[in-house]
C-alpha cells in the first residue's frame, strides 16, 4: 500500500515562481505567515488553511486539482522520514 501526503513545499514554492510573496498568499487566503513558514518545514496545515492554498494554488497557476502536488510513500516510516526529507531526495528514493 502507498501513503500519499501533500508536498506543501512544491505548493508555496510553486506560487513564489509567479511571484506570489508570503504576505500575498496571507492577504488572498487569510492563512497566517507563522503557518505558511510551517508548511515551508513540510508541516501539515489544518483543513481550512490547507483548502485556502489548494484553491489559491489551482486558481493563481490555473490548474486543475489532478496536477496538485503530492509525495507517494511506500511506508508509514518512510512518510515519517519525509517531513526530514526534501521533495527531490523524496522524489528520487532518496530517503
Amino acid at each position: 500500500m502507498h501513503l500519499v501526503k501533500v508536498d506543501w513545499f512544491r505548493v508555496l514554492k510553486s506560487l513564489n515562481r509567479p511571484g506570489y510573496s508570503v504576505q500575498q498568499i496571507t492577504d488572498d487566503t487569510g492563512v497566517t505567515k507563522s503557518t505558511l513558514l510551517g508548511c515551508k518545514r513540510e508541516a501539515k496545515p489544518r483543513h481550512s488553511p490547507g483548502k485556502a492554498l489548494f484553491e489559491l494554488w489551482c486558481s493563481a497557476l490555473s490548474r486543475d486539482r489532478s496536477q496538485f502536488p503530492f509525495i507517494t510513500c511506500k511506508s508509514r516510516s518512510m512518510l515519517r522520514r519525509s517531513a526530514l526529507s526534501s521533495p527531490l531526495q523524496i522524489q528520487r528514493g532518496l530517503t
